[in-house]
């Protein structure tokens, strides 16, 4: 449609380096939108799908339309609550070549907080000078019809849907306390929004809402920028040093290396299903390796958490881990299977065709991670009584629902 033709300059006005961004508080609604979840008790099936009316409408005027649920015009305009970027790197999205529509992810550098005592312990505080990712549900840059079951959904109902499915997962991370160096999630900084307009002359004057979610910034490279692939599909790690973080020297990707950030991976996901959030795409993709300057010991971070399904929110909890004293042992969640994506990166002999026994994994989990049922992981030994109350579901209802145990095919 016409009034769709400024999208690309609408981007380079509001997220190119050098842009300022005014960010104001939000809280969205619950995670809704997956089929495990339960939908907002203000918003109906109809309301998320396109009217008649909609489906003539462009997605700029969409996007106009449709500011983000549960969006409070009240606590615009307070700057004594509010956050000051400036964008310094387009790190996903963008337009133009390599744009890949969905969440757009900005570098930004923080210049300004809340007034102290404003906010609330609901994320980390920011600091001026800080940098941080926003991740930008804008739904003017996401793929005007959805997907699968996502065809069903008008395009502001998906960006809000990623927005509160993301801040769903952040917020029960860090509520547990396990977001931020040494953990796998990256330091959650809150949820925002912030007002933007058009540069088409059509919306001249006029104003819509964007939801954001901030997160720490982390000096490194996705995972599958540090192998190439085969023919066979095998990631072959890259050859020679390589500089993974602006501040580290460069590094060889060693085995002992490449196990390393495999042990961070697989404990850090163990330690997140203890507390209650299940991440459904444990790819190369969304891991981030970073190199500590100190030590040059590997940090490795988990992102895309719109994957992230947080246990007590479903509309069924399945208390999997409840009679868990520990978190999962990796033996017991991972798979050889499971690790697919990642051989090569981990040696491809651990795998021995469709065979589950695969003693060369087995022995590096005990020697890596110890016995099944240690101080630090629980496998067979179970609680008597759960830790708070009971699974209303067996143990292993949500590795059924989100087909992610792997315990009867090999993929």
């Amino acid at each position: 449609m016409a009034e769709d033709a400024s999208i690309p300059s609408d981007h380079e006005s509001l997220y190119s380096p050098g842009v300022t961004l005014w960010l104001t508080p939000h809280v969205p609604p619950k995670p809704y939108g997956m089929s495990y979840y339960p939908a907002p008790h203000n918003l109906t099936t109809e309301e998320m799908g396109p009217s008649e009316e909609d489906l003539g409408l462009s997605q700029m005027d969409q996007a106009f339309k449709y500011p983000p649920h549960d969006f409070d015009a009240t606590k615009q305009g307070n700057e004594n609550t509010c956050v000051q970027l400036q964008v310094t790197e387009v790190l996903a999205g963008g337009v133009g070549m390599g744009y890949s529509p969905g969440p757009q992810k900005l570098k930004c550098r923080v210049l300004k907080t809340p007034s102290p005592g404003l906010e609330k312990r609901e994320h980390e505080p920011l600091n001026v000078g800080d940098l941080v990712v926003a991740k930008v549900h804008d739904p003017l840059f996401y793929p005007r019809v959805g997907e699968g079951f996502d065809i069903l959904y008008k395009v502001t109902t998906r960006a809000d849907m990623g927005l509160s499915d993301e801040t769903g997962a952040y917020k029960q991370l860090f509520e547990k306390g396990i977001t931020g160096d040494p953990h796998l999630a990256p330091q959650y900084h809150g949820t925002w929004t912030v007002a933007v307009k058009s540069t088409n002359p059509e919306f001249r004057g006029r104003t819509r809402h964007v939801g954001i979610i901030l997160v720490e910034y982390i000096d490194g490279v996705p995972l599958d920028q540090l192998f190439v692939r085969d023919d066979q599909d095998i990631a072959v790690p890259r050859p020679g040093s390589l500089k993974v973080s602006s501040t580290s020297d460069p590094i060889e990707l060693t085995l002992e290396f490449r196990l390393e950030t495999m042990a961070q991976l697989l404990s850090g996901c163990c330690r997140q299903y203890h507390d209650g959030v299940t991440h459904c795409v444990i790819e190369p993709e969304n891991v981030i390796v970073s190199v500590r300057k100190e030590n040059k010991q590997p940090r490795v971070a988990l992102v895309g958490n719109t994957a992230g399904l947080v246990d007590h929110l479903m509309s069924k909890p399945t208390r999997a881990y409840a009679r868990f004293a520990h978190p999962p042992h990796p033996y017991f969640r991972f798979s050889i299977f499971r690790l697919q994506s990642f051989l090569g990166w981990i040696p491809v002999e651990w795998k021995r065709g469709d065979s589950r026994h695969t003693p060369g994994l087995f022995k590096w989990y005990f020697e890596t991670f110890g016995m099944p049922d240690s101080d630090r992981f629980t496998c067979f030994k179970r609680l008597k009584e759960p830790r708070d109350k009971p699974a209303p579901q067996h143990d292993f209802a949500l590795e059924e629902a989100v087909g992610a145990m792997d315990v009867d095919s090999p993929k």
